[in-house]
């Protein structure tokens, strides 16, 4: 019978070990675990989903003990197990998540500063680029909100399925970046006329620029969505077919016409 406590110093769970030769201690044993994997479980306040998962962890087990598969009844107790330490993995990781709360503001000093750099050197050479840079600016800041959104959307979820990763620290800090130069190259990627998402209705300039910002916060928002987007025009310049083809009837085609530029300065 399993009689050494499962917690570590660390405060995380070691895994299971069964040592019984016989179907009483097995059971005993796999009691005893489900005992001590309860008694660290309710600590958490775990959400539904989670207390659904551990939930149905434990009935395996259970149940797969009754049938004699002892295996499989481990197996379930080691997942959930593992469960549990993404849970106190979570809860440990407060202070970083309150830190990555903050992540909008190096990102907002981090892209003023280049924009304001990048300006100032098109204006004083005065380059082609600066009347289209100086339009196009906007949709820098609308991605950038995208990833922001997805940014606090990520922390928020994991936050109550009580499953977030640390690993991906720097995944929160660099997406609000990211989706800035998303939404914008998204934006320059329809202006160029090379996407399959054609925009070619009756609709107004002012309509048009709304999309266009739509377009601009979903590219920061989704890499899924920039990089099909990105897929179909590396499709459309070199041939081929796209990586990753898009189901009918997943994604409609966006109809608009693009204006030329997208409107007077910011």
């Amino acid at each position: 019978m399993t009689s050494q406590s499962l917690r570590l110093p660390d405060g995380r769970l070691r895994l299971p070990e069964f040592s019984a030769t016989d179907d009483s201690g097995r059971k005993s044993e796999i009691q005893d675990v489900i005992d001590q994997l309860n008694a660290c479980v309710t600590p958490l306040s775990p959400s539904k989903a989670f207390s659904e998962q551990y939930l149905s962890l434990v009935s395996k087990a259970t149940s797969e003990a009754k049938l004699g598969n002892w295996d499989a009844a481990h197996l379930a107790l080691w997942e959930a197990a593992l469960l549990i330490n993404r849970g106190i993995d979570t809860d440990k990781c407060k202070p970083i998540q309150w830190r990555l709360v903050a992540l909008p503001l190096p990102t907002i000093v981090i892209l003023a500063s280049l924009a304001v750099l990048f300006t100032h050197i098109l204006h004083r050479s005065h380059h082609d680029l600066y009347d289209l840079w100086w339009c196009d600016l906007k949709f820098l800041w609308i991605g950038a909100a995208g990833g922001v959104t997805i940014a606090y959307w990520g922390l928020v979820k994991h936050n109550i399925q009580l499953d977030f990763d640390r690993h991906y620290e720097l995944w929160y800090w660099f997406k609000p970046l990211l989706g800035a130069i998303f939404g914008l190259v998204a934006v320059l990627i329809l202006r160029a006329g090379i996407s399959s998402l054609q925009f070619s209705t009756k609709e107004d300039a002012s309509r048009n620029i709304l999309l266009l910002y739509v377009v601009a916060y979903i590219a920061g928002f989704s890499e899924r969505f920039f990089l099909q987007l990105f897929d179909r025009v590396v499709t459309a310049i070199f041939g081929g077919s796209p990586s990753q083809p898009q189901a009918a009837g997943t994604t409609p085609a966006l109809t608009a016409k693009i204006p030329a530029a997208g409107g007077g300065k910011p």
